[in-house]
């Protein structure tokens, strides 16, 4: 994952930071590209590299290019740079390295998760004035701190059965409070003497949300949680998963919000709740639904409706109902879980009727039609709890998370760092 941290310099390499000195260094002159933006122990960090970085970010996150958007991100920016250079010396001390084939794998999944045609990537960066190794830097550097904190954790990640049957416990004991769909950013505090600065870039981070950034890339791109990887995503969140804190904020949020700035033990939060559910009623099962969805134009619904008709009926899987559904031009299919209470009352009517397997009639929508298939049919608490195998998975990563903060922090505190813009 991208870090984004506090830096802690010995008391020779002590320096101030100047936000005007940076602004300034954030210009388009050649002169200036070639200045020194900071010196990691022996390695030099060029302003090229940082305006470089910048273009990236303001182009992933869909943040207007302008002074005052490379003065709010350049910071952010220099300071991953510096924790990335950190990585890369302890891979190179490790004698750790990434192959050509994962690095590949890892830009296929970037493009498939932004459904950019594959190989396409690189030329896209280049055609928006983006160098494509600025983006290979990066991701080289993420897949190679994930594999130095897997070795250097060694038996501190592993996690007892007691541990996994513990969080089962708590688990069920919120199956009856109700559940968020949340997102994250987090920026941890590491000493009392960053507490100011921290501050300082996640409320610069809100106001670029607030502005229409995108979540997702700003959360890959800074956020030193384990959710980083996939854009903050936390899944469904029950009361009392998460921090207390965070649980009173997002008590008084409402679907859509964007949180401000959460203090908590551990650093600063922001909070994208993205929909609220209520408890599921006792017994209530949880339905996996296949929905498939045919534009109309004006006047065309009729016919839209028996194109949905045709090409689903009889689909003897859900596998099948989307493959037929998907050769029609502007198909739009998915898949997604639901309880009862969930749907509006004329759709729980129909689907409370259909077996697994069933479809229903073609059902008016805005701009079209779209017809409906019951995959699966699940009692609640089966629905709910997940499986061993994946709580054993979450609570490891939680270890690796907070051993990841820990040895960049030591990193970090025995560097030479010398920050020169």
């Amino acid at each position: 994952m991208t870090r984004f941290s506090s830096l802690f310099l010995r008391p020779a390499a002590i320096c101030v930071w100047l936000a005007i000195a940076l602004m300034a260094a954030f210009g388009t002159a050649s002169g200036q590209s070639l200045r020194i933006a900071a010196v990691v122990n022996d390695e030099v960090i060029s302003v090229f590299d940082v305006n470089e970085r910048v273009r990236l970010i303001l182009f992933s996150a869909n943040i207007p290019d302008s002074p005052e958007a490379r003065r709010q991100i350049g910071p952010q920016v220099v300071r991953s740079l510096i924790d990335e250079r950190l990585e890369m010396q302890e891979a190179k001390r490790l004698s750790i390295s990434i192959d050509q084939a994962e690095y590949e794998d890892a830009v296929g999944r970037i493009e498939s998760q932004n459904h950019i045609p594959r190989g396409k990537l690189p030329d896209m960066l280049s055609q928006n004035g983006i160098s494509p190794t600025t983006l290979e830097a990066q991701l080289r550097a993420q897949l190679t701190w994930v594999r130095i904190v897997r070795r250097r954790a060694g038996t501190y990640a592993n996690v007892s059965p007691e541990e996994v049957t513990e969080a089962l416990d708590r688990m069920r004991d919120n199956m009856n409070k109700p559940s968020n769909l949340v997102a994250e950013i987090f920026l941890p505090v590491d000493a009392p003497t960053d507490e100011e600065s921290v501050r300082a870039n996640i409320e610069r981070m809100r106001d670029q949300l607030t502005a229409g950034a995108g979540f997702v890339p700003l959360a890959r791109q800074f956020s030193q949680s384990a959710s980083a990887a996939s854009g903050g995503d936390l899944g469904w969140i029950y009361q009392g998963q998460l921090d207390p804190e965070l649980d009173r904020a997002l008590e008084q949020m409402h679907p859509g919000e964007l949180s401000q700035p959460i203090r908590t033990a551990g650093g600063y939060y922001l909070l994208l709740l993205r929909d609220r559910r209520a408890p599921a009623a006792t017994g209530e099962p949880t339905l996996l639904l296949a929905r498939a969805a045919f534009p109309a134009p004006p006047g065309g619904e009729i016919a839209a409706g028996e194109t949905a008709r045709r090409v689903t009926r009889g689909a003897p899987s859900c596998d099948a109902f989307a493959q037929a559904a998907e050769k029609q031009p502007g198909a739009d299919v998915s898949q997604a879980r639901a309880r009862m209470s969930e749907m509006t009352p004329d759709l729980r009517a129909i689907i409370t009727r259909l077996p697994v397997g069933g479809i229903t009639e073609p059902l008016p929508m805005p701009g079209g039609t779209q017809v409906i298939m019951v995959c699966e049919r699940q009692e609640a608490e089966a629905a709910a709890l997940p499986p061993r195998s994946e709580v054993e998975r979450m609570l490891q990563s939680d270890k690796l998370e907070a051993f990841s903060r820990r040895l960049l922090r030591d990193l970090r505190q025995s560097a030479f760092i010398d920050i020169r813009v």
